[in-house]
């Protein structure tokens, strides 16, 4: 027997019929925007597949496999590039509902800073936020973007325990 470690072993949804429909709508606005060309069953099918990617935990894989296997990609982005997308931004939304249902109202925005990391988001690191229009302050600011929301980002939130 093996024991997996890590977010390949979780499934951020299970149990979560609210999430689970929000993670869904939000891989299909997702999916609608970076795939214009996608209609009926292929796009079904590809909603289908990356959201129980997510559930599985598989990393991708199960996304990876369809889109090499129906030639997909963005026009301007690698098929690699575009799995870790439809990976990481829907777990980024997934983090940021839950703070929100769980009653937070701010975050502290944590770059990895590491060669990878944008210039935009080296300058956001440490930095705190407001999750919600509604909770913008002048020392919390509201930003559209949130950590993970923007193409290949890696950054993630801290939530702000002192101020919920």
């Amino acid at each position: 027997m093996s024991l997996k470690i890590g977010i390949q072993s979780v499934n951020p949804l299970q149990g979560d019929e609210d999430l689970s429909k929000a993670t869904i709508d939000f891989i299909t606005k997702y999916i609608k925007n970076h795939f214009p060309n996608l209609s009926g069953r292929e796009f079904n099918e590809f909603i289908a597949i990356t959201f129980d990617s997510l559930s599985k935990g598989d990393r991708g894989q199960s996304i990876t496999d369809y889109m090499n296997s129906n030639n997909l990609s963005e026009s301007n982005i690698s098929v690699y590039d575009s799995v870790l997308d439809l990976s990481m931004r829907p777990l980024a939304f997934i983090s940021r509902y839950r703070l929100i249902r769980n009653r937070f109202k701010y975050y502290t925005w944590c770059a990895l800073n590491d060669e990878r990391t944008s210039p935009e988001h080296r300058k956001l690191d440490g930095k705190k936020f407001a999750l919600l229009p509604e909770y913008e302050t002048k020392e919390f600011p509201y930003l559209e973007i949130y950590p993970g929301s923007e193409h290949l980002c890696r950054c993630f939130m801290d939530p702000d325990f002192d101020n919920m």
